[in-house]
């Protein structure tokens, strides 16, 4: 794996991660049994729990029993991880996106990925849940050399997971526009696109999230949001999260690429077919108005095309929104 400046994140320490394997049997494990077995004190053994539990895993603790790890996560599996080259992977960051963004002289395809997010990010400034070894969590970075070079990127990415994921027989999965994944009416993923720009150009930092494993929903907040979630059980279609997480990447370099060549025109049909509110009556939101009509699909700059009562045609650019279903008389 490739060696990034390591802010803002931590790797669980070899202790740590014995902890981890003495409690995936799921049984309660005193504070004196796994200090005895780790030749530690009882205070290091709870302060392993604090970091354990702060990184998203959910660790039961009786008086008189000990600890209790609720939900055995599946663990990444190094070996994988590193046939990518240029993967940095950490236990806990507080956002990829963000760490990306902060370090400098980045080659085009390098990845950060991370079990936990602390400070993960999504649109309009919203808060990006994580829970410990139930999702997908990993950032990319590119480089172009304008800034319109990058319109539609988004929309190539959400089509890139798509594609990726219907490889594995996942064939449900649609894009609500700009960037958000949907199963059946909920959201499953979402991707977010930010950038840096200076003389060299523009560099781009792709964040995509992914709920994986079913329990993900057990483990977070739900009341938070103000939208159904749902999640993909990836372990049913005979792939780990370490060899999808490759996979991805791997359709994410093809679309890249070929997005870098020809842009978005070819890719509209495609998106328009994965559309989940297509012909739909929609209602989107920005800073300085709301507008309702009937999703018409994109254009060739990934702008959302709506058709009004009114009998107007208008565009919405990909930026500060939120799109909702809405019903119009």
């Amino acid at each position: 794996m490739s060696s990034l400046k390591k802010n803002h994140c931590c790797v669980f320490s070899d202790d740590e991660r014995m902890v981890l394997e003495y409690l995936s049997d799921k049984k309660y494990h005193s504070g004196v049994q796994l200090g005895s077995a780790l030749n530690k004190s009882r205070t290091t053994i709870m302060n392993y729990m604090k970091k354990l539990s702060d990184s998203g895993l959910l660790i039961n603790k009786v008086i008189g029993r000990g600890y209790q790890l609720q939900i055995v996560p599946e663990f990444y599996d190094r070996r994988i991880l590193l046939k990518r080259p240029n993967l940095s992977f950490f236990d806990t960051v507080d956002s990829t996106n963000q760490f990306l963004l902060e370090q400098s002289d980045v080659s085009d395809g390098t990845v950060v990925l991370t079990d936990f997010q602390s400070h993960g990010r999504g649109r309009r400034g919203r808060d990006f849940l994580s829970s410990y070894g139930t999702q997908i969590m990993f950032s990319y970075a590119t480089n172009f050399k304008e800034i319109g070079e990058i319109n539609g990127l988004s929309i190539v990415i959400g089509i890139a997971v798509v594609k990726a994921l219907e490889s594995v027989g996942i064939n449900n999965v649609q894009i609500k526009w700009p960037n958000d994944l949907y199963i059946n009416g909920q959201k499953v993923g979402g991707i977010l696109v930010e950038t840096s720009c200076s003389k060299k150009g523009v560099y781009t930092v792709i964040g995509v999230g992914i709920n994986v494993v079913r329990d993900f929903l057990f483990l977070v907040d739900l009341s938070k949001l103000d939208r159904e979630i749902g999640a993909i059980d990836i372990s049913k279609h005979g792939i780990s999260r370490s060899e999808m997480v490759l996979l991805l990447c791997e359709y994410i370099d093809k679309y890249i690429a070929n997005f870098k060549r020809v842009g978005l025109q070819p890719y509209i049909e495609t998106y328009n077919n994965y559309d989940a509110f297509a012909g739909s009556n929609v209602r989107i939101i920005t800073n300085e108005r709301m507008i309702e009509g009937v999703n018409g699909g994109i254009n060739a700059t990934g702008a959302i095309i709506l058709y009004t009562q009114e009998g107007k045609l208008v565009e919405v650019v990909a930026g500060d929104v939120s799109l909702r279903k809405a019903d119009i008389t």
